[in-house]
């Protein structure tokens, strides 16, 4: 991978919390229009936001040119 500091930050989040207890991944929390599905659902949030970012940020890179040899 290129960028290598969204992928140590996106490990380092994950192992902030991949040992939550259930009982903490249920708290209230809230996002625009949802209010009902507790932390957990910040997981799939993070998840899409940075699926969108890798999309914008790929249609932004120059495209493949091929290249003659003689």
């Amino acid at each position: 991978m290129k960028n290598n500091t969204l992928r140590l930050a996106i490990q380092d989040f994950a192992h902030l919390f991949v040992d939550l207890p259930d009982e903490e991944l249920a708290q209230a929390w809230s996002w625009k229009d949802r209010d009902t599905e507790g932390i957990r659902f910040a997981f799939f949030v993070t998840l899409q936001e940075l699926r969108q970012l890798a999309m914008t940020l790929a249609t932004l890179r120059p495209k493949p040119t091929l290249v003659r040899t003689s």
